[in-house]
Protein backbone atom coordinates (compact mmCIF):
# COMPACT_ATOMS: atom_id res chain seq x y z
CA UNK A 1 0.00 0.00 0.00
CA UNK A 2 3.05 2.02 0.77
CA UNK A 3 4.65 1.45 -2.52
CA UNK A 4 1.46 2.62 -4.42
CA UNK A 5 1.11 5.57 -2.64
CA UNK A 6 4.96 6.36 -2.83
CA UNK A 7 5.32 6.13 -6.55
CA UNK A 8 2.53 8.36 -7.22
CA UNK A 9 4.15 11.17 -5.12
CA UNK A 10 7.31 10.37 -6.80
CA UNK A 11 5.56 10.82 -10.38
CA UNK A 12 3.19 13.87 -9.18
CA UNK A 13 6.04 15.45 -7.79
CA UNK A 14 8.55 14.90 -10.85
CA UNK A 15 5.89 15.91 -13.08
CA UNK A 16 5.30 19.07 -11.10
CA UNK A 17 8.94 20.03 -10.37
CA UNK A 18 9.42 19.38 -14.46
CA UNK A 19 6.68 21.95 -15.28
CA UNK A 20 8.07 25.08 -12.68
CA UNK A 21 11.22 23.95 -13.33
CA UNK A 22 10.09 25.02 -17.18
CA UNK A 23 8.14 27.88 -16.12
CA UNK A 24 10.48 29.64 -13.75
CA UNK A 25 13.39 29.68 -16.35
CA UNK A 26 15.31 26.32 -14.47
CA UNK A 27 14.96 24.51 -17.74
CA UNK A 28 13.59 24.57 -21.09
CA UNK A 29 10.27 27.22 -21.43
CA UNK A 30 9.47 23.86 -24.02
CA UNK A 31 8.82 21.69 -21.25
CA UNK A 32 6.47 23.86 -19.06
CA UNK A 33 4.76 24.53 -22.21
CA UNK A 34 4.48 20.56 -23.25
CA UNK A 35 3.46 20.28 -19.60
CA UNK A 36 1.05 22.92 -19.18
CA UNK A 37 -1.82 21.02 -21.39
CA UNK A 38 -4.87 20.92 -19.48
CA UNK A 39 -4.97 17.48 -20.51
CA UNK A 40 -1.50 16.86 -19.10
CA UNK A 41 -2.29 18.86 -16.07
CA UNK A 42 -5.21 16.65 -14.81
CA UNK A 43 -3.08 13.34 -15.01
CA UNK A 44 -1.51 13.26 -11.83
CA UNK A 45 -4.40 14.22 -10.65
CA UNK A 46 -6.19 11.54 -11.75
CA UNK A 47 -3.51 9.21 -10.72
CA UNK A 48 -3.72 10.70 -7.58
CA UNK A 49 -7.26 9.29 -7.21
CA UNK A 50 -6.68 6.08 -8.45
CA UNK A 51 -4.03 5.39 -6.29
CA UNK A 52 -6.37 6.67 -3.19
CA UNK A 53 -8.94 4.35 -4.32
CA UNK A 54 -6.62 1.54 -4.83
CA UNK A 55 -4.95 2.03 -1.61
CA UNK A 56 -8.57 2.16 0.42
CA UNK A 57 -9.92 -0.89 -2.04
CA UNK A 58 -6.38 -2.84 -0.44
CA UNK A 59 -7.22 -1.79 3.04
CA UNK A 60 -10.81 -2.59 3.37
CA UNK A 61 -9.94 -5.67 1.69
CA UNK A 62 -7.27 -6.64 4.61
CA UNK A 63 -9.61 -4.84 7.46
CA UNK A 64 -12.85 -5.85 6.64
CA UNK A 65 -12.51 -9.35 7.46
CA UNK A 66 -10.38 -9.13 10.33
CA UNK A 67 -13.05 -7.01 11.66
CA UNK A 68 -15.89 -9.39 10.72
CA UNK A 69 -13.82 -12.46 12.11
CA UNK A 70 -12.79 -10.52 15.48
CA UNK A 71 -16.97 -9.20 16.47
CA UNK A 72 -18.01 -13.15 15.55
Amino acid sequence: MFAIDTVRNIFENTYFGLYFGGLYGLLSPETARILSQPVLLLVPKILNVFGGCVVLGLLLLRWLPLAVRERG
